[in-house]
Order: structure tokens, then C-alpha cells, then sequence
């Protein structure tokens, strides 16, 4: 089919729809005006907009193209025919290939009117095409089953693939450059790292890590904050692997006794993702850690972090200030940054001068003049903090007070006229105020400055798709020596595992924390030089909850579970 000839039959298609008194014409319209202004197909748009059940109108399309209807679900390609058309345009065009018979090959799309997509998906193929009709919901749940970390298509294709490159059993030299820029270089090595990469994405990771051991390199993912297995490559292939992503990223092939950083961007579908790539040496070869940063990532509001109303009101309430230092605390990973830009949401961006300061920008976000820091180039924090000190600022995000100079900067910004949002690495809220004063910043500044501090974790959300009650709710309490008496109204729940989840139960992380409120009780505490545990029972006084009473909330309300909370808040008062 042409494309003049696909553009006459979906002409016909529209003017059916309105003469079966599915849409009226106004409706069409609209419909069509949402397509162009969002990408989505038009029936998507139709489906979206409520005109149209996506099953009514599925069943129209199907029968008056005269193509099947099928649920990819129930079949189960093979891996031929899963690599005649690669993952990247499988994710790109929304199609997964079922089965071939002699030499056509029967496809699953949620757009078999995309007339240009099944041209390329033919030519790339190598034979001719057959479009079945799917739902979308559908076919993403088949494609991730098949090419996602969970599936085991193409992971398992593409260290086959790279294996094939070693068939002799050597590996390159470390001190020929040559040969590891040619096994690097090498297109089986080159899909092996992209799967990696391009899997982890999709599984919404944050890490990868590749890790030498004696007889195989281990790879596995950080997702939802814990690390797990993903695929075993063998040993053969490491030079390979780690001369591929130094060649990516311009790094020195040869240096193997020296930690190495350095930055990538990847294309990963539709979406692009920077990539912090930290190596260093270990006994087995070289550790790579690949830290994952989607530019498109979207910002999470603040009622969207979990949070409890009433502490997104204390939050909300130091967010309407013009002046003062707001403070999020906690460990590595706990979703600092996260919260931080979901606050610039709050912020009437249109009305005042917003800057930021972080390394890296994670999140893009609609007007605030976000600022990487480089230390190569000697922008560190400190010199951009003095900087946009003379840029008439009114908010300004510093990603980290690394230093005295920075946290003496930013104290003295929030009580000169500035709104100052910022972070620290402490254990809870409390223990902010003795960091800053470690940190040479003066007590009486400090205590005029600060407005409020966050101590924030991340914890697992149990996987809506397998939730269940946990039948031995009773065992599990007094195993981490907890009364069930005290705690007869708490129904634990838990994820059995199932394909959404990669069978581990939990789908997703949600926030938990603890607000300190700064009062004139605690303000005359700071100016004293009190210890963090005066200052935290002033905080409770003034209406503090440690942190792992919010997290106790949420197993309550089955969103989580008890192990994971107590996981979190080790360190935590109970």
C-alpha cells in the first residue's frame, strides 16, 4: 500500500465512523485536533477523549481493514523471530513480530494504518508483512515479557551474539590498543552494551553494574534501590566490554590501574539518557557502574512523593516565604533531588527569578535556569552560588552543601532576601543542625536561617497486580519483636511476584519522613550550640514524628510492607 493510498483509506475510515454514528463530526474534529497537538494516533485521541471505547473502536478497525484482532499475549515467538527486527524499533513503532510463515511475517500493532512504520518494518525485516490489530496495553505488556529485563529475548541474543566474536578463546591484550578498539568496536559487543543499558532503562533502573569475578562478569540492575541479578557474561568478553564503553566515552583503553569517570548520552527509543560512567580496578578486572539519568524523566509533584498532608503543608508553607533556608536530609538514594525539584513545582516561576546549582541536572524543569556543575572547569558550587548571588535571584536550589564555603554561602543567602533549598547527608533532622555548625557556619546565622528540615527514605510500594494479605501477620511481627496485641488493627500485606514485577512483588518506591518545624524554642536551641538530641525533643514537641512511624503509616495503609520499612529505618526511632 502507498501512502496516497493509505491517506484515502483513512479518509474513508473517519467518514465510516461518522456514518455508523460511532463519532459525530464535531467529535472527529476535536479528536483530530488532539492528535496533532499531542502525536497520538487519532485513535488514540478518540479513545482518549472518552468518544470511543478502545474495545468499540478496535472492533470497527478490525473489521473494516479486514485484519484479525489478537492478544500478543498468547503467543510465544521464537528467538528467530524476535531478532528480524532489533529492540530499539520494536519499542519505537509499537509492534511486536509473532510468527513467520514461508515469507511473511505476521506482526502485532496498535496502528496497522502507520502505512511508512510497516514499510520499514518490511524492508527491515527482510520479507513481507502481515498487520494484526492489538490493544496497546496489550502489546506493552508482550514486548516488555519479550525484550524487557524480565524476558528472554534479547538479552540472551545479544551475549550469544558477542560470544560468537571470541570462538577462539582469547582476548585482547591489555596493552594492544588495536585489537581493543576492534573487539570493542564490534557490532555483537556494541548491541550487548546497548541491551544492557536499553533493558535497565526500561525496567526504570538506576544503576547497572558490571562486576569481574573469577570465571564470569555479573551484571545486575538497581531498581526500586536494590540490587539484583540480572545476566552472567562470560569472562572472555570483559576486555570487550569495558574497552566498548571507554571508546563511547573517550576514555584512555589502555589504563587499567586507575579509576576512570566519565559521561555519555544514549538514545533509547524516543528518550535520551545521560549516563555517569564511573571505572575502577578490582583483583578479577575492571567494576564499571553506569548511573542512569533520563533526561525526559518526568517531575513528580509534591502530593505524588507519598508524602503525608500534613507534612506537604509545613513543606508548602516554607515554599510561600520569600527568604529563609529549607533543608532535605538522608543517605545516598533517598529521593532528595527527587523532592527538591517536585518543590520548584510549587514555586510561581512566572513571578520570580529561580536558579539552580546541581551535579548532575536530573530533572528539567520549566523555568528555573538550572546551572551543571563542573569541576574540571572549576565551577564547583561555591563559585556558581557567588555567581548567582549577583543574578538578582529570589529561589535558588543548591543540589548539595559539600563544603563550608558553600553551606556558609547559602546560610547567609537565605537571611539576605533569598529563598535557599538545599541538602545534606545526615541520618535524620535533627542531626542537620550539628552538620552545619561542624561546618563552620555561624550558630547565630544558622539559627535566623533555617526554616525547616525533611529527613526523607524511599520505600518499596507492594506491586498493585499481586497484592495480597500476608497470611502470617502474626509470625512476621513478633519476628522483628513487635506485640500484635499493640498492633491488632495492622493487616500486613506483601506481592506474591508476577510478570509486572519481575516476580519480586513490589512495583514502584513512595516516600517517608520526618519534618522538623523550626520554632522560636528550637531557634534559641541552634543559637546555643544544644545537642541534636535536645533539639530533637523540641522537635517533637513541636510536632515531629520520628520517621518510622510515617513508614508504619503506609504499611497500614497497604501500600508497603513492614519488612521493607524496617529495612529503611535501621537507624530510625521507633
Amino acid at each position: 500500500m502507498t501512502e496516497i493510498q493509505a491517506l484515502d483509506l483513512a479518509g474513508r475510515l473517519k467518514s465510516r465512523m461518522v456514518a455508523k454514528g460511532l463519532l459525530s463530526k464535531d467529535q472527529l474534529r476535536q479528536a483530530a485536533q488532539r492528535a496533532k497537538e499531542t502525536k497520538e494516533s487519532l485513535g488514540e485521541a478518540i479513545a482518549n477523549l472518552g468518544f470511543v471505547t478502545e474495545a468499540d473502536l478496535l472492533a470497527f478497525v478490525s473489521g473494516e481493514l479486514e485484519i484479525p484482532f489478537l492478544d500478543p499475549r498468547e503467543y510465544s515467538p521464537d528467538s528467530g523471530v524476535l531478532e528480524l527486527i532489533s529492540e530499539e524499533v520494536v519499542r519505537q513503532y509499537h509492534v511486536l513480530p509473532l510468527f513467520k510463515t514461508e515469507d511473511t511475517l505476521t506482526l502485532a500493532t496498535a496502528d496497522p494504518m502507520n502505512v511508512l512504520a510497516l514499510d520499514e518494518l518490511q524492508l527491515l525485516a527482510g520479507c513481507k508483512i502481515f498487520p494484526v490489530l492489538s490493544k496497546a496495553d496489550h502489546l506493552a505488556e508482550a514486548i516488555e515479557h519479550y525484550y524487557g529485563v524480565w524476558g528472554t529475548g534479547s538479552m540472551e541474543a545479544a551475549i550469544t551474539s558477542a560470544v560468537g566474536i571470541m570462538s577462539d578463546g582469547t582476548t585482547p591484550p591489555a596493552d594492544d590498543s588495536d585489537s581493543l578498539i576492534r573487539a570493542a568496536q564490534a557490532p555483537p559487543v556494541v548491541r550487548l552494551i546497548d541491551t544492557l543499558i536499553s533493558d535497565a532503562v526500561q525496567a526504570k533502573a538506576t544503576d547497572i553494574h558490571i562486576e569481574p569475578g573469577r570465571e564470569k562478569v555479573q551484571v545486575r540492575y538497581r531498581i526500586d534501590g536494590i540490587l539484583g541479578k540480572t545476566a552472567s557474561v562470560p569472562k572472555a568478553l570483559a576486555p570487550a566490554m569495558v574497552s566498548c564503553i571507554k571508546v563511547i566515552t573517550d576514555l584512555d583503553i589502555t589504563e587499567r590501574r586507575k579509576p576512570q569517570d566519565a559521561r555519555m548520552t544514549k538514545n533509547i527509543g524516543r528518550l535520551e539518557c545521560d549516563i555517569r560512567v564511573a571505572i575502577v580496578p578490582t583483583i578479577y578486572g575492571e567494576k564499571i557502574v553506569l548511573r542512569l539519568l533520563p533526561s525526559g524523566s518526568a517531575v513528580l509533584t509534591l502530593a505524588g512523593l507519598g508524602l503525608p498532608g500534613a507534612m506537604l503543608r509545613q513543606l508548602e508553607h516554607i515554599l510561600k516565604k520569600p527568604e529563609g533556608l529549607l533543608l532535605l536530609v538522608g543517605p545516598t538514594g533517598s529521593g532528595k533531588t527527587t523532592t527538591l525539584s517536585a518543590c520548584l513545582q510549587r514555586i510561581p516561576r512566572g513571578e520570580k527569578n529561580v536558579v539552580s546549582i546541581e551535579d548532575p541536572v536530573e530533572y528539567r524543569v520549566e523555568g528555573v535556569n538550572q546551572m551543571q556543575i563542573d569541576l574540571k572547569a572549576g565551577f564547583t558550587f561555591a563559585t556558581a552560588l557567588r555567581a548567582i548571588l549577583r543574578q538578582d535571584p529570589d529561589v535558588i536550589l543548591v543540589g548539595e552543601m559539600r563544603d563550608e564555603e558553600t553551606a556558609s554561602l547559602a546560610v547567609r543567602a537565605a537571611i539576605t532576601g533569598h529563598l535557599v533549598l538545599s541538602t545534606l547527608h545526615t541520618n535524620d533532622a535533627a542531626s542537620s543542625v550539628a552538620r552545619l555548625l561542624d561546618m563552620q557556619v555561624e550558630p547565630y546565622l544558622l539559627a535566623s536561617a533555617l526554616k525547616g528540615v525533611l529527613s526523607q527514605r524511599l520505600v518499596r510500594a507492594i506491586c498493585p497486580k499481586c497484592k495480597e494479605v500476608l497470611p502470617s501477620g502474626d509470625v512476621i511481627l513478633e519476628e522483628y519483636g513487635l506485640d500484635p496485641n499493640d498492633h491488632s488493627d495492622l493487616t500486613l500485606y506483601r506481592g506474591a511476584g508476577c510478570s509486572s514485577c519481575g516476580n519480586t512483588g513490589y512495583s514502584g518506591r513512595i516516600a517517608i519522613g520526618e519534618f522538623m518545624p523550626v520554632n522560636s524554642e528550637i531557634v534559641g536551641l541552634i543559637a546555643a550550640k544544644s545537642p541534636s538530641s535536645v533539639i530533637e525533643d523540641a522537635a517533637k514537641r513541636a510536632g515531629l514524628r520520628p520517621i518510622r512511624e510515617c513508614g508504619m503509616d503506609k504499611v497500614r495503609e497497604g501500600i508497603t510492607t513492614l519488612d521493607d520499612v524496617l529495612r529503611v529505618t535501621e537507624d530510625g526511632k521507633a
